[in-house]
């Protein structure tokens, strides 16, 4: 099923509106970044098994009307990630377990316009919002940067965690960098063009698995990263934020990077939380048992950012 789930801000309370039936199970899904009715999902295939299948769907009323499928040479093996560009909504990327694939014309006859192949089994990805032509991508303990102009990798980070890496983002103000998480239940934020060390280390609020961290897109200070241990955490990182208009944050400058908030409200494995678009200072994560859990920033964390 797909659920489509509409926040009230005036009774901080969660309802929903849409309830449509998918046919299969799914592994992936992302919304487009301009036409909220259009999404597109990725799973097994009941045609194939072993392969996945990826497709366009619209919300019609309530229900799902099928818009086109992606496909290309050779089937998707398991989806990890379908991205769409924010800056090019006719192009996406499709990351399954072995191949990276970038497809034009998304909504209307989608055709595959490059694949490039992973070096090791591929966990998760992220476009970087300020070159539009790379792409960050996990791949068992390493983290790789590929230019989708040629097809390679830019930058490359072997063995970035002791375990496999299982989420990345990048930084929205700040050129180059990018946080990860892995499944030694670190976080580690990067600067792409200096991989020799990560700028800072963050630890010791997970104990499992992280599935999730996201940079808050407008103030970068704040990072949640949710968990296989039920866990969603909330991190100010003063360190790794861009230095606001004017010079430096006195406020912030020194301050440590710490945890200011855990949520302890889910009772299985969470495999992702995101930020509100609407609201910089709501976070949404959603756990196996399909439970969402919403979530503030403190007041007091909310008002020095603001104030």
């Amino acid at each position: 099923q797909v659920h489509v789930v509409t926040y009230q801000d005036t009774t901080n309370e969660l309802t929903v509106d849409t309830i449509a039936e998918h046919d299969g199970e799914i592994w992936s899904m992302a919304a487009h970044p301009v036409d909220t009715d259009v999404f597109a999902t990725a799973g097994p295939s009941a045609e194939d098994p072993g392969a996945h299948k990826c497709r366009l769907w619209r919300i019609e009323g309530d229900g799902l009307e099928a818009v086109s499928d992606l496909s290309s040479e050779k089937p998707f093996k398991a989806v990890r990630s379908i991205l769409w560009d924010s800056q090019n909504s006719n192009k996406m990327v499709v990351i399954d377990s072995e191949n990276i694939r970038l497809f034009d014309g998304a909504c209307n006859s989608p055709s595959s316009i490059a694949t490039i192949g992973a070096g090791t089994i591929a966990h998760c990805g992220c476009w970087d919002p300020h070159h539009v032509n790379l792409l960050t991508v996990a791949e068992g303990q390493s983290l790789r940067c590929y230019d989708l102009r040629q097809s390679k990798v830019a930058h490359d980070r072997p063995n970035a965690h002791h375990f496999a890496v299982r989420a990345v983002d990048h930084n929205p103000n700040v050129q180059y960098n990018v946080v990860t998480g892995g499944e030694d239940a670190v976080m580690k934020f990067w600067d792409l063009r200096h991989l020799e060390r990560p700028l800072q280390v963050l630890q010791g609020q997970h104990t499992h698995w992280i599935t999730s961290v996201k940079f808050n897109p407008c103030h970068d200070q704040l990072v949640a990263s949710s968990g296989t241990d039920c866990l969603v955490n909330l991190w100010h990182a003063p360190s790794v934020a861009s230095i606001p208009l004017g010079g430096v944050d006195r406020k912030t400058k020194h301050q440590p990077d710490r945890c200011v908030k855990t949520s302890a409200e889910h009772e299985d494995s969470v495999y992702a939380c995101c930020w509100s678009p609407a609201d910089a200072f709501v976070l949404v994560s959603i756990s196996y048992d399909g439970k969402v859990v919403l979530s503030h920033v403190p007041p007091d964390l909310k008002y020095s950012i603001l104030l």
